[in-house]
């Protein structure tokens, strides 16, 4: 497991500075389960900062492709939690039997951001598993999705009677609780391509709902 934290500022950013000449550079925490491996799970990511950044390509991720469970992500500011142009993600990929981690953004004093084509996502790509569960909480400010996505994604393999099954339902819920939410572009997905019911979507608000021309709120029927 990854556990950081951090009085001041959490800040991943500019993995292309410096002229690196790696095409593909990484900056961010991976916890990985490989292919092969036979029993273990990828550890949590568990990052706790005053403020918390992602930027210019940084990444979380957890990520399985053998019989283990992707870890969770965790992230918990006190003030202003933001990602632009980040990833944090949470996958079960290509005939991974494990479970997709669940992830929590949670800042308890400050706002919510995600801009500039971020992604908050936990998904299963070809695996049988689950695909776990996002919440954001920020009971104290408001929340922002500007040309960025939240989703889950729920994608089997077909089995030999030609079903894409999933292990269980209910799986993939989204959570949003906050002041006010805003989609500028971009929007939240539950997308499930399996023979069982997700789990839902909602969205608690002391606040207003703004949805702004071109984003989208996409769920399967009856999961909201």
């Amino acid at each position: 497991a990854v556990d950081i934290g951090i009085l001041g500022t959490i800040s991943f950013e500019d993995v292309l500075a410096g002229g690196d000449p790696d095409p593909f550079p990484f900056t961010g925490i991976r916890s990985n389960v490989l292919t092969g491996g036979t029993s273990g799970n990828s550890g949590t990511i568990t990052l706790k900062g005053n403020s918390i950044l992602v930027k210019d390509s940084g990444q979380l991720q957890t990520i399985t492709k053998g019989i283990g469970n992707a870890g969770s992500i965790i992230m918990r500011a006190i003030q202003n939690l933001d990602s632009n142009v980040g990833l944090i993600e949470s996958r079960a990929d290509n005939f991974a039997t494990g479970d997709a981690g669940s992830i929590e953004l949670t800042s308890t004093r400050g706002n919510i951001s995600l801009t500039n084509a971020s992604n908050v996502t936990s998904q299963t790509v070809k695996s049988p598993g689950t695909v776990g569960n996002i919440t954001l909480n920020a009971p104290g400010g408001n929340i922002l999705l500007a040309d960025s996505a939240l989703g889950t994604l729920i994608s089997p393999p077909i089995n030999l009677r030609g079903v894409p099954a999933v292990r269980t339902g209910g799986s993939g819920e989204i959570r949003i609780t906050t002041n006010n939410l805003q989609l500028n572009g971009g929007g939240i997905a539950i997308t499930n391509i399996s023979n069982l019911p997700p789990g839902s979507l909602t969205i608690n608000l002391s606040g207003n709902l703004s949805v702004r021309p071109s984003s989208v709120v996409q769920t399967p029927r009856s999961s909201i």
